[in-house]
């Protein structure tokens, strides 16, 4: 950590001036520090060294003379180097200090880290270590200078280091990413600890399958030094093989207190272990206890994380290397010849095949076009096999192949395109696989070892004449169809094929002859022995003949299982579409359970939801056969000894659902459960949907997906169920809200109102026969009743109806609401041509209530009226109010020159009931904010220009612009 600057620094030392010179004082012999400063200038001309023989003489040159780093042997004639490391870091604190011996052992390299070393390089080989230093020492000035900068007086601040450390890290993480191979990674990664992280002990271990142990693979100079050679450590060995076998990051204060520590007598002290995954370790120490803060844990585990990710990715890219070699060695490998053509049909790709089959080399194929390798005869029917290509994505042609040597060998080519399912075939390129024909006792070699191997294929295969007559048949059809060989061999196919069937069959045959394609699928149904039918597909093939047509050849494929499955798709479709229309979990549940059990075939289902409690997955639907399987549908609870119920929570918590094949191979759940294939799927934060079965492996690969497609599909679900459930609560409390403030306004508007009215009229026939001060009193009173009538009913009925927005000049909007306003001796002045786009009557409600509080709120009681209460544009004059309304970039104002509102009344004036007069209401300024809201703007008070209350209401859109 850098040390803050302290009285009697020389101001020297701090390194930056920004030059991008590294003044190196190097402190040895006279004869190294000649040979280094001719080397280092040579390694990098950033670098000046000066050079000192003694400490004494480095310790007054650094008083005197900026130095960015001090190089120092490991023996100077008056110290040691450690002694006078130790004398650079009490006068100059943290200035970089690179030890540079040819001696020295991990004592000495240990004694050098505690005194706080910046770096420790033994080196052997004399060029090669300069280079070394060179780097070194560049790499330790250039990480100290940005430090400097960031800090205050001179000292980096935490969160000044970690931004930049963070940066640094996520440089280098795009080196680890790039790196190639498992020793690059762990390279890169110890080397990113030291000079980034700051922790220059550490070292990185590998699983090794063979040994079944951690592997040293990468270390820093610095871990060797105080370490000495790293240990293998086998199962049970040590604490990493702990965190590696746990898999969790350990975080060690102390190191000398564990038991567990491989080595008693080690020097590290402080120690962070962390796993890299399936891959090994990557460890952290210090020789200091207690040395690491949070901060450096979080930056190792940044560091971890990043390395495993490149280890994965290397051993990704090591797969795909040697499946590459694998594939290319494949084809090499293959007698036929493969070729890769692009959209332009120039050759890209092809194997050893092809150039013994032409006689070229590899150099003179490369990029060569296809027509360079047919007879001229030939070429002419390549545009008919590309639409085929184009249209079908394969096609097939018979062509002489011109060899290098003028021969022409005929050749059977099969094509086929590259087109992905969103791409133009004729943009994409074509694979072609050609096999020489010439030799037809080869084809007939060929023809008769593949029907050996169509005799011994799991496949039902057979052939036809031309009649369509079997010729051929193999066990496994004999099994499909349950006639035996002598009743099919010489029968018509329509003896096991529907006559409609064999009539698609032989269209199909015919259309192969004209279009010189030789094979092709076909769906078709076969008719059993003892009269069962068999959804089948048959893959047809043209018989090789040298004229005419001989028969065919096919291999049947009982579909009935894909049949199926498409079938329960559709189904599991239909039925989980009235998932979308539930109203309850319940309901809901019901659907999902039922679906599984009639649909999905599943035995056992139940559907449990989390309790209210949240310690319990309470059933809530099961089908009917969990009743009769189990005393009764099971509930599952947190922290229970049962297997059972803790393998259910775990499910839940980690929403991942979970199979089990035969629960009775775990440990308990014989004893507690009769069902043996179990599938768990958690159901977000809702419960679990639980499918089993007390027949162990009753469930394939399907109907897990299929089950997983519901439990999907119930999920959505639920969580819509809730947001509706939700939402109807919501509006029957606003509707109940809005019947209460309908009552309200019909009690203020009729109950309240009809006896105001009496009221008043009563208190007018008084004053004709008395004028008594007191009737004064009870007409303000009268008065104010009216008014708070008034603001109540625009309260209880603002929202009522939708805002229906047109265009309305500002103007003469404030100077008809100024006409309903009692203004006395106000000024209005009306400083604005906009047109806005407002509900006429919203706008209204806003501007009378705001020119009301100006006027109620900003006149004096003593100024004298003016002539007719209104201004436009003309200078202030009389002792009245002055009225402003104005525009702003997105709204307008509403000013007075009055007493104002003080700054900690501000946040209340929109509050209902509160007002500052005598007379007010305190509902006026909340109906203001009401309708704006209502309009959809805002509106704040601030102070005015010349110290009076000013309303801003801005978010307004206006007409015209």
């Amino acid at each position: 950590m850098d040390r803050p600057a302290r009285d009697g620094d020389a101001a020297a030392v701090v390194a930056g001036e920004g030059d991008g010179t590294v003044r190196v004082l190097h402190v040895d012999a006279p004869a190294a520090v000649e040979t280094a400063a001719a080397f280092l200038d040579r390694a990098d001309d950033r670098i000046e060294v000066r050079a000192a023989t003694s400490a004494d003489e480095a310790l007054s040159r650094l008083e005197r003379e900026r130095v960015d780093c001090v190089v120092s042997g490991g023996d100077l004639p008056d110290a040691g180097g450690v002694e006078f490391l130790r004398s650079v870091r009490d006068a100059h604190g943290d200035v970089p200090f690179v030890l540079f011996t040819r001696g020295g052992d991990e004592e000495f390299a240990r004694g050098a880290f505690v005194a706080g070393v910046t770096d420790y390089l033994p080196v052997r080989a004399a060029e090669d270590g300069y280079e070394l230093l060179a780097e070194r020492v560049v790499e330790a000035v250039e990480d100290r200078r940005p430090r400097r900068a960031t800090g205050v007086d001179g000292v980096e601040t935490d969160e000044c280091r970690r931004e930049r450390v963070l940066g640094s890290l996520h440089d280098a993480t795009r080196e680890l990413m790039g790196a190639e191979s498992e020793t690059e990674v762990v390279d890169l990664a110890v080397r990113t600890a030291r000079e980034i992280l700051d922790m220059p002990v550490t070292g990185c271990w590998l699983y090794d399958e063979d040994e079944h142990a951690l592997v040293p693979a990468a270390s820093t100079p610095e871990s060797d030094a105080l370490v000495g050679d790293p240990p293998t450590y086998h199962e049970g060995e040590g604490l990493s093989w702990e965190a590696f076998e746990a898999g969790e990051t350990r975080v060690y204060a102390d190191v000398s207190a564990r038991s567990g520590r491989y080595n008693p007598e080690t020097a590290v002290r402080s120690e962070i272990i962390l796993p890299l995954g399936e891959h090994g370790v990557l460890n952290v120490g210090s020789s200091e206890a207690d040395a690491f803060e949070d901060a450096d844990v979080s930056l190792a585990r940044v560091l971890a994380a990043n390395t495993e990710a490149a280890l994965d990715r290397a051993d990704r890219e090591e797969r795909l290397r040697v499946q590459r070699e694998l594939v290319d060695a494949s084809l090499d490998a293959l007698d036929d010849a493969f070729c890769v053509f692009d959209a332009d049909g120039g050759l890209v790709r092809w194997n050893d095949s092809v150039v013994e089959a032409t006689g070229h080399t590899d150099e003179e194929l490369a990029g060569e076009s296809l027509l360079e390798f047919l007879v001229p005869a030939d070429r002419d029917r390549l545009p008919s096999i590309a639409r085929d290509l184009y249209r079908s994505g394969r096609a097939r042609l018979e062509a002489d192949v011109l060899t290098s040597d003028g021969e022409r060998v005929p050749y059977e080519f099969t094509a086929s395109s590259l087109a992905g399912p969103a791409e133009d075939e004729a943009d994409s390129g074509f694979v072609v696989v050609g096999r020489d024909v010439t030799d037809r006792r080869r084809r007939l070699r060929e023809l008769e070892r593949y029907e050996g191997i169509v005799e011994a294929s799991g496949d039902p295969v057979y052939t036809l004449d031309a009649e369509g007559r079997f010729t051929f048949v193999n066990d496994a059809l004999v099994d499909v169809v349950g006639h035996d060989e002598g009743t099919l061999l010489g029968s018509h196919v329509s003896a096991v094929v529907p006559p409609a069937d064999v009539k698609r069959v032989e269209a199909v045959i015919r259309s192969l002859l004209s279009a010189d394609d030789d094979r092709a699928t076909v769906e078709l149904t076969v008719v059993t022995a003892d009269g069962r039918r068999v959804p089948c597909e048959t893959h047809v093939t043209l018989r090789p003949s040298d004229g005419g047509f001989r028969g065919t050849v096919g291999v049947v494929r009982d579909v009935s299982e894909r049949i199926e499955h498409v079938r329960k798709l559709e189904a599991l479709q239909e039925r989980t579409g009235t998932l979308m229309h539930t109203r309850t979990r319940a309901e809901t549940g019901r659907i999902a359970v039922d679906t599984a059990e009639e649909v999905l075939g599943v035995p056992l289902c139940g559907f449990n939801l989390l309790g209210e409690d949240g310690d319990a997955l309470v059933p809530v639907a099961t089908v009917d056969r969990v009743r009769e399987t189990f005393e009764e549908p099971p509930t599952y609870r947190r922290g229970s000894d049962a297997v059972t119920d803790r393998i259910v929570w775990e499910v839940f918590e980690a929403g991942e659902p979970r199979t089990i094949e035969d629960a009775h191979e775990l440990d308990g759940l014989a004893a507690e459960t009769p069902a043996r294939n179990v599938v768990l799927h958690p159901l977000g934060d809702h419960g679990v949907f639980v499918v089993s079965s007390t027949e162990p492996g009753a469930f394939d690969g399907t109907d897990t997906v299929l089950v997983e497609i519901l439990a999907t599909a119930l999920t959505g679900a639920l969580d819509r169920v809730e947001r509706e459930t939700l939402l109807r609560e919501r509006e029957e409390q606003l509707e109940r809200q809005n019947e209460r403030l309908e009552e309200f306004a019909s009690v203020v508007s009729h109950d309240l109102r009809n006896p105001l009215n009496v009221a008043m009229g009563s208190l007018d026939l008084a004053r004709e026969t008395c004028d008594a001060e007191e009737l004064d009193a009870v007409a303000n009173a009268h008065d104010r009743m009216e008014s708070l009538i008034a603001d109540l009913l625009a309260l209880s009925r603002a929202g009522g109806d939708a805002a229906e927005d047109r265009p309305v000049g500002l103007a003469g909007a404030v100077e008809g609401c100024w006409q309903n306003v009692e203004t006395s001796d106000a000024r209005l002045r009306a400083e604005t041509d906009r047109v806005v786009l407002a509900d006429e009557s919203l706008l209204k409600q806003i501007l009378e209530n705001l020119v009301r509080n100006a006027v109620e709120h900003g006149s004096p009681s003593d100024r004298a009226a003016s002539d007719d209460g209104v201004e436009h544009d003309e200078a202030d004059g009389g002792d009245g109010v002055t009225v402003t309304v104005g525009d702003l970039e997105d709204g307008f104002y509403v000013e007075d020159d009055g007493p104002g509102i003080s700054e900690d009344e501000r946040d209340r004036v929109f509050e209902a009931g509160y007002s500052t007069g005598e007379g007010g209401t305190g509902f006026g300024l909340k109906i203001v904010a009401d309708a704006a809201r209502r309009q959809g703007w805002d509106v704040e008070v601030t102070e005015g220009n010349e110290g009076g209350a000013r309303f801003e209401v801005t978010g307004v859109e206006f007409h015209g612009t």
